[in-house]
């Protein structure tokens, strides 16, 4: 099962306890900005979440796929494409004070 746009704290605190206990395992990467966020903001970075049956599979290993570095990889200076996959500089989900 995958899941998108799952908060770290969702994560940890619901999903994971949750479908544990049903015998599933699972892995969760959040987005690459909360790498660079104090711990107590980068709790509500969402991200990716997906399980499986522990009684049937084994994770062997997670691999990590970030679009925006892949994409600036290959968008060979293309505006357009750097325009829809780069960060907004100054974007924030905070409301204006």
């Amino acid at each position: 099962m995958s899941l998108q746009e799952v908060e770290t704290s969702e994560y940890t605190s619901y999903f994971q306890p949750q479908l544990h206990a049903r015998g599933y395992g699972g892995y969760f990467r959040p987005k690459s900005r909360s790498r660079t966020m104090m711990s107590k903001d980068s709790k509500h970075v969402d991200g990716c979440a997906v399980f499986y049956q522990a009684d049937k599979y084994r994770l062997v290993e997670g691999h990590v796929i970030e679009f925006e570095r892949m994409s600036t990889k290959y968008a060979h200076g293309c505006a357009d494409m750097l325009n829809r996959v780069m960060p907004k500089v100054g974007a924030t989900n905070d409301p204006v004070a």
